[in-house]
């Protein structure tokens, strides 16, 4: 008798879980074309949130758990390394050392590891640069969002296979305008009709949240049209609630603070027709932003955003020498110019989404090869 071919079961990492609206995107979109693509496969995932992985029907594993990261990789015939910028040491060298050692530990076990669609760098500290040239070379195929961290990665890991594809983001469905409008009511907005402007802001070394606040109001100021509103999005909860509450408070056009939201959801608040531009500070924000068929603007406190903005062609300031006139003179400009600015960046976004199937499919043929 024939013996049955078992399902194969894949095990996902990145920065899963702990709430970060990019992040979480990546898992769902991982998750949802690895089942388009084989709708037998098992899926598991090491997270933060054990119950995260359960919405979306995947196995979970604790992150930090080292017998439950053995056993995850035991049980798995793939790694699919996915997340935005694991292999980065500008937040420490945590990164580099937590990230490579998954791959070290399943080469141990003899366990293929495909990184998925990410960005790669910067890796400047001494033990940031010791653990990446250690670990990398245990992957099997790498993959990423541009052509600099296919180069950058090389430095490191020169024998391992590795091409410029796309971010696995871009591949996340549209929203739901009726869904986004009653999120807005709830959220306390008293007009719909009235243009919005979804802003978003992080935490960074050298951000002056005053700065930005001063050239939005300056620019709100010159506006003949005043008939707009901004909601502030925090993208993670956590991090951003602070400095969130102080842009809203010191806003001078009507706004408002969504708090915690889901990626979902942040869809649906994109999908709602009104909404005239996104202003972010997060890459995933901008690439999420494209997909909605919205105009994107971005703030670039990291090479990272640059990058995405250029493949978007989407307007872009960088942090460095900000000053409030900047930041009115762009979202001028960007709003002067918005309906021309977001055809543009979704038919480039579109270009980008056919990709991530195919760089999905590359993972998948690895287990063929096991």
């Amino acid at each position: 008798m024939e013996e049955k071919k078992k399902n194969p079961k894949i095990l996902m990492y990145g920065y899963f879980g702990a709430g970060n609206i990019g992040d979480e995107a990546i898992l769902e979109v991982q998750a949802k074309i690895l089942r388009e693509l084989n709708p037998n496969i098992e899926l598991s995932a090491l997270v933060h949130s054990k119950e995260r992985a359960k919405e979306l029907n995947i196995k979970a594993y604790d992150f930090i758990n080292l017998e439950e990261i053995h056993n995850a990789i035991e049980e798995c015939d793939l790694i699919i390394s996915g997340g935005g910028g694991l292999f980065q040491d500008s937040t420490g060298a945590f990164s580099p050392l937590y990230y490579g050692l998954i791959i070290y530990l399943s080469n141990l076990i003899k366990k293929p590891v495909f990184i998925l669609g990410q960005g790669f760098g910067p890796i400047t500290s001494e033990l940031g640069i010791l653990y990446t040239k250690t670990f990398l070379k245990c992957c099997t195929k790498a993959t990423f969002r541009d052509e600099e961290s296919v180069k950058e990665f090389h430095k490191f890991a020169p024998d391992i296979p590795a091409q410029c594809t796309t971010d696995p983001v871009f591949a996340y469905e549209v929203g739901n305008s009726e869904r986004g409008e009653k999120l807005l009511i709830k959220f306390g907005v008293k007009d719909l009709k009235k243009k919005i402007i979804y802003f978003n802001i992080r935490e960074y070394e050298n951000l002056d949240y005053k700065i930005i606040v001063e050239g939005i109001n300056k620019w709100y100021d010159s506006l003949e049209d005043k008939y707009i509103q901004i909601i502030v999005i925090p993208f993670q909860f956590c991090y951003d609630e602070k400095i969130s509450k102080k842009v809203s408070d010191s806003l001078k056009c009507e706004n408002y603070f969504t708090g915690e939201i889901k990626v979902s959801e942040l869809m649906d608040l994109f999908d709602v027709q009104n909404c005239e531009l996104i202003f972010s500070t997060r890459l995933h924000g901008i690439i999420l932003g494209s997909v909605a068929h919205k105009c994107c603007l971005a703030i670039s406190y990291d090479y990272k955003v640059e990058k995405i903005s250029n493949v978007l062609k989407a307007p872009y300031v960088k942090l460095d020498g900000l000053t409030p006139d900047k930041i009115c003179n762009i979202l001028a400009d960007t709003w002067k110019n918005r309906k021309e600015i977001c055809e543009i960046e979704y038919e480039l976004a579109m270009k980008e989404k056919a990709k991530v199937y195919d760089t999905v499919q590359m993972a998948l043929d690895l287990l063929g090869n096991n």
